[in-house]
Parts: C-alpha cells; sequence; structure tokens
C-alpha cells in the first residue's frame, strides 16, 4: 500500500495540525497472513517520540504558565492602595515583565488585564500548536475579549479558563490520542522522559496554586 498522510485523531488529516498527522501505510488487507501492526511508518520512532516529548514539554509549560497567572490575578482582586507595590512585587517574582510600577489601584488592575492578554497569547503560540484553525480563532477572539473588558478579575479569570480549556486540555487530550494510535497501530512504545515532566519548580507553582483552590497537590508520578 502507497504512504500517505493519516490523522492521528480521526478525521482527515488536512483538518488536523500537522504535528498530529503521520506518514504511514495500511497493511495490505488482502495479505493472508499475519502483520505486525496495522500501519507501517516510515519515520524513526526515537523522531516520534521525540517529537511528541516536545508537545508533551510545551503543554506542561503552559499549564504552569496559567496556574502563575491565574494566581497573579487573584491577588490583584479588592487590594487596598497601599498593597499595589506588594501586588507589582509579586508578579515581578512570578516572573512577569510588569514594567513600572503603578501608582493607584485602578492602574494595577489594568495591568493585569494587559499581563493577561500578553501571557495568554504567548501560551497559546507555544501549547497551542495542535489546535484547529477554528479553535486557534476562538483563543484569539477570547484574548481579544480580555482587552475590552475592565479590570474586573473574575471577568479576566472566566476567559482564561476557557482559553485553558483550549491551549491546555484540548491539546493534551489530542496528544494523548495520537499517542494511543501509535501504540495500537503502529507499534510504537511512550515511556515517560524527563522533558515529559514538569520541573520541581514549576510543579511547586501548580501545587501552590492548586493548595489555595482547595485541591489536591500532584507528584511527578502523576505526569508519567
Amino acid at each position: 500500500s502507497d504512504y500517505e498522510r493519516v490523522s492521528l485523531i480521526g478525521g482527515k488529516a488536512d483538518d488536523v495540525a500537522p504535528e498530529l498527522q503521520v506518514l504511514a501505510a495500511a497493511a495490505d488487507p488482502n495479505f493472508k497472513g499475519l502483520t505486525p501492526t496495522r500501519f507501517k511508518i516510515p519515520e524513526e520512532p526515537k523522531s516520534i517520540v521525540r517529537r511528541f516529548g516536545e508537545l508533551q514539554k510545551s503543554i506542561t509549560s503552559g499549564a504552569a504558565k496559567f496556574e502563575s497567572l491565574i494566581s497573579a490575578i487573584d491577588s490583584g482582586v479588592s487590594i487596598p492602595d497601599q498593597m499595589v507595590s506588594t501586588v507589582y512585587t509579586g508578579l515581578r517574582n512570578l516572573g512577569f515583565n510588569v514594567g513600572d510600577q503603578p501608582t493607584d489601584i485602578a492602574q494595577a488592575r489594568t495591568m493585569l488585564k494587559e499581563i493577561a492578554v500578553r501571557e495568554a497569547t504567548n501560551i497559546l503560540q507555544e501549547s497551542g500548536k495542535t489546535l484547529s484553525d477554528n479553535d486557534r480563532k476562538r483563543v484569539e477572539d477570547l484574548v481579544g475579549e480580555i482587552s475590552f473588558v475592565s479590570g474586573d478579575a473574575a471577568l479576566i479569570k472566566k476567559k482564561l479558563k476557557e482559553i485553558y480549556k483550549l491551549t491546555v486540555e484540548k491539546p493534551q487530550e489530542n496528544l494523548d490520542r495520537a499517542v494511543s494510535w501509535m501504540e495500537q497501530n503502529a507499534g510504537i512504545k511512550f515511556g515517560p522522559a524527563q522533558g515529559d515532566m514538569p520541573t520541581e519548580a514549576e510543579l511547586q507553582t501548580i501545587n501552590e496554586n492548586r493548595k489555595a483552590r482547595g485541591e489536591q497537590p500532584l507528584t511527578m508520578d502523576d505526569y508519567k
């Protein structure tokens, strides 16, 4: 059978990102003997495992950045004027480039909104590589909607959570389906790799924010 592009998550190959496609040749249905796999893949298994590992790393990184971003937004809720400098310092400690220190609470909340827009856009570029054109457009629309809302942290968080579902949860689901397809149809096995997991610092940030929300902490085993 000739090689052709195959979607690893179902549907037509033309409708999914290149990262979720593979060149494959289906086993000949007229062949009477046993075939080791349902599809033959010309790409080296190590190359595929490495490629998927990089995708997992970008998704994990995006998740950690969202945890930090939502924590930063939380710190801007109902803060008195004298706390503005504290919020500013906290944002810098989280790694956000916040520029000049705000002089009042309104400016601080405006700054939080601008950070939300910028960081959500960055996360889309990093972990949204496997999104469909429609999903990418939806994320861009959501980012644009943040630009028009007030400094209301609750509204910003609502938009961010929608973006999180599209740029972190959905890419993770797609990657899991792609891995499953490869294991079942091409006999390629994926073991846990160092690059698949968050760093200790990223995991600590994730768990600090989960604890603040009353959620159970994660361990490295949860990423295996």
